[in-house]
């Protein structure tokens, strides 16, 4: 949130104030009072003005208590020290800025680690919901009604198994018995034939009808017997078959109950997740509303009380000019345009700082967060619009502020594109001029013709034209702003001071002339001197 600003204008400005006014009497006080407040504004002007901010806020309280009580005093040098206590509130404001800036990327901090707490809270809810609607009841029914199958099925094919079997002992055992038999025919057949040795052909006729008799009731037997073994052959394929389909069936039936087992592992499991990112989901949620109502107390306190110290300088810096409406009321105009351009700025900034805390007030509502975020998020976005509006209107006043300044030639171009540039910041669009515009360029004439030659003028030259009793005074006055200007290694820098001092030559009075050209020609010969060693 800082103001851009530097602190070397408001040194060039004074240095022209300076020659402006070195004619304008004899107020000693005053007189040395401005010559302090020159030294301090060089002080504020050395080294970084973030990394040495407490010399600088020192420096600009010292030219405070220095110039303010001269600013509306009625002295010559009434109107340069109410410039000077406008450009020393401006500095103020500046170092408040940078504190202020401090307190904003804190706040804009807080903001962003609110957001990324709350894609974790998301997160966690979604994870808690998603695991919490997992129900496998109707999984297992279905795989108990398919168990329930499997287990039928084994069972009739247990059965079915089991009376093949009894079937196939059966047979075994008649085949056994008739084996017996038939070899208890055939012993009976051989105890005939035995027997049959020294008998008469007629009993051996018998016996061997006896003997067929016996062979043959034992053939029949045995065949039987092979029948049946026949039979048995025929049935062991199918005990085969109903065994595998009896351990296809036990397979089945396992797998189904690892399955059913696995789906009430995994429910126990996501309960358990569950509640463990319900669990987190409530500490991230009483995270977040914590985190909210910090971000709320910081910014209704430090963001609000840095950014009041802000305007309270800059009001105290446009309050200053009120007593500049003389010869310096173009130097005036240039100070209150900066001022203006500050309080833009720093309602800008103030507008970021708004739209993002109601960036993230409204996503703690949105996600359900307690806290009363949702009007958090109204109010923050009612003042980064309200901040915005006012930044619009601080840029219109800063383009005014320029315009009033009356610059002509070169000079008054460049204030010109100033202004459209702040009209453009503030949503105007600018205006195409009328064809017969031109600008008038008799100020500058009299400029020009009031000026006397000063091409070859010096220090010595130049202060021969003022009271002997102000000259030791003047000289050191302005040679503490030569060695300020020589100083500077920046080019670029001189480049701007010599704009800036084009822009404020037609405000200052023909007196200020020779001293204006004088540091004119300084400037130009260091810019040569800088470029030539480059």
């Amino acid at each position: 949130m800082p103001i851009k600003t530097t602190s070397r204008p408001f040194t060039i400005a004074a240095l022209t104030a300076l020659v402006g006014l070195a004619a304008c009497g004899d107020e000693k006080d005053a007189r040395e009072a401005f010559h302090q407040a020159n030294i301090e504004f060089r002080s504020a002007a050395t080294g970084d003005e973030i990394a040495h901010r407490d010399h600088a806020a020192a420096a600009y309280n010292r030219i405070t208590q220095l110039v303010q009580d001269h600013a509306g005093d009625g002295s010559g040098y009434a109107e340069a020290a109410a410039v000077s206590l406008a450009q020393a509130r401006l500095g103020e404001a500046s170092q408040a800025a940078i504190e202020a800036g401090r307190v904003e990327s804190e706040a804009i901090r807080q903001a962003r680690v609110i957001r990324a707490n709350l894609s974790e809270y998301l997160s966690l809810s979604a994870i808690a919901q998603a695991a919490s609607v997992f129900d496998p009841a109707a999984d297992i029914a279905e795989l108990d009604r398919l168990l329930d199958l499997r287990r039928d099925d084994a069972a009739h094919y247990a059965a079915e198994k089991q009376q093949i079997e009894n079937q196939i002992a059966d047979l075994e055992a008649q085949i056994a018995a008739l084996r017996a038999k038939a070899d208890a025919e055939r012993r009976k057949a051989g105890e005939i034939e035995l027997s049959m040795t020294g008998v008469s052909a007629q009993r051996a006729a018998e016996l061997a009808a006896e003997v067929r008799e016996f062979t043959l009731r034992a053939d029949q037997y045995q065949l039987e017997a092979v029948r049946l073994e026949g039979r048995v052959g025929q049935l062991r394929p199918t005990a085969a078959e109903i065994d595998f389909k009896v351990g296809n069936a036990a397979s089945q039936i396992a797998m189904l109950e690892r399955s059913q087992e696995e789906l009430r592992e995994r429910a126990r499991a996501s309960q358990e997740d569950a509640a463990e990112a319900r669990a987190a989901a409530r500490a991230a949620r009483d995270r977040l509303t914590q985190l909210g109502e910090a971000l709320r107390d910081f910014r209704q306190s430090e963001v609000r009380t840095k950014s009041d110290a802000i305007f309270a300088k800059l009001r105290q810096a446009e309050q200053a000019l009120s007593n500049a409406r003389g010869p310096l009321a173009g130097s005036a105009s240039a100070t209150r345009a900066a001022i203006k351009q500050a309080t833009a700025a720093a309602h800008s900034a103030a507008a970021a700082g708004h739209a993002e805390a109601a960036a993230a007030f409204a996503a703690l509502a949105a996600a359900g967060i307690s806290g009363g975020f949702d009007q958090d998020a109204d109010s923050a976005n009612a003042e980064a619009i309200q901040a915005s509006e006012a930044a619009k209107s601080a840029f219109r006043e800063a383009a005014s502020a320029l315009r009033s300044m009356r610059a002509t030639g070169e000079a008054g171009d460049k204030v010109e594109q100033a202004a459209v540039r702040f009209e453009a910041l503030a949503g105007i669009e600018p205006q195409e001029p009328a064809d017969d515009m031109s600008y008038d360029s008799s100020s500058e004439d009299d400029w020009s013709s009031a000026s006397p030659d000063t091409t070859d003028a010096t220090l010595e030259d130049l202060l021969a034209n003022l009271p002997e009793d102000m000259r030791a005074e003047v000289m050191a006055q302005l040679q503490t702003q030569l060695d300020m200007l020589n100083s500077i290694d920046d080019p670029e820098i001189l480049r701007q001071t010599l704009e800036q001092m084009d822009q404020m030559a037609p405000m200052l009075p023909a007196e200020a002339a020779p001293g204006l050209d004088f540091i004119r020609r300084t400037i130009e010969n260091r810019i040569a001197e800088l470029e030539g060693e480059g």
